[in-house]
């Protein structure tokens, strides 16, 4: 695993009201130095921390990655460094690999392009028919395909698979764990997704990504720079932050054609031809 991480500790912020208590409690035992929350939570607080990060914070950046790093800097020195995220393992990436393989054994991963279609909400994915055109191009240029995503994103990805009638198009989604997807998209030429935890995770790897956007404000969740591009249709009602669409249908991804990722997926991609 990642030598930068030593446990996962999972809260379920539905679950029960006694059961976070007591998760609380046991953690508390633990009697940790420092707490860092971005979610704005009184747990800290309840922790007894020595050193814990503030409830309010400086919100006059409206990109969420930079508030975060702006919550540690009263007990870190923070300085703009090249990225070197370490999240993934050899055996990780290994598995990934053989998994791939298994359903193309010709599969090299320079020449893949993740997809990621996708998301923790409905409301933020694009429409089906819009990947299926996107896949098309991608299959014309020699690329193959690899579909990643959780267990509850399978549907989608299985019809997308089902399309393309091609062993080029790997569907992984829901086959995968972080790491072994992180190992996919740091070695692949291209992730194409939509506002989700793998487009992100695409960003961290500093790895060229296609980022989707509808509901969402991309410039709180996207980033900037030579090797991100965001597609987004620039309507009176986006972006709305909502987690119900309060018009007749999603304007801001059904009217999203796919000619707009296919352009940017064109930019990075000779981008790094001339690289």
């Amino acid at each position: 695993g990642s030598s930068t991480i030593n446990e996962f500790i999972c809260f379920d912020k539905k679950g029960r009201l006694a059961n976070q208590f007591q998760f609380i409690l046991n953690l508390r035992k633990q009697r940790y130095d420092l707490v860092v929350d971005l979610r704005n939570t009184l747990i800290p607080w309840f922790l007894r921390a020595r050193h814990r990060t503030p409830l309010f914070v400086d919100r006059s950046s409206r990109q969420m990655r930079t508030q975060h790093l702006d919550r540690l800097k009263s007990f870190f020195s923070i300085q703009e460094i090249s990225n070197h995220f370490n999240f993934f393992s050899e055996e990780d990436e290994r598995i990934a690999v053989s998994k791939c393989r298994e359903q193309n054994p010709n599969w090299i991963s320079s020449d893949s392009v993740v997809i990621v279609p996708g998301a923790g909400s409905t409301l933020k994915r694009w429409p089906r028919e819009r990947f299926q055109e996107v896949m098309k191009f991608l299959l014309e240029q020699g690329k193959s395909i690899l579909l990643l995503g959780d267990a509850s994103e399978r549907l989608i990805s299985d019809e997308l698979k089902a399309h393309a009638h091609t062993e080029r198009v790997i569907n992984l989604a829901g086959s995968l764990t972080l790491r072994q997807s992180a190992s996919l998209i740091a070695s692949a030429s291209l992730t194409i997704a939509n506002d989700s935890a793998l487009m992100h995770l695409a960003h961290e790897l500093n790895r060229p990504t296609v980022s989707i956007f509808g509901p969402t404000d991309e410039r709180k969740y996207g980033l900037d720079g030579t090797f991100f591009r965001t597609v987004r249709l620039h309507l009176p009602c986006t972006p709305c932050q909502k987690a119900q669409c309060g018009i007749e249908y999603r304007k801001c991804l059904d009217d999203l054609p796919a000619s707009e990722v296919i352009r940017a997926c064109e930019g990075l991609l000779a981008l790094k031809k001339i690289k």
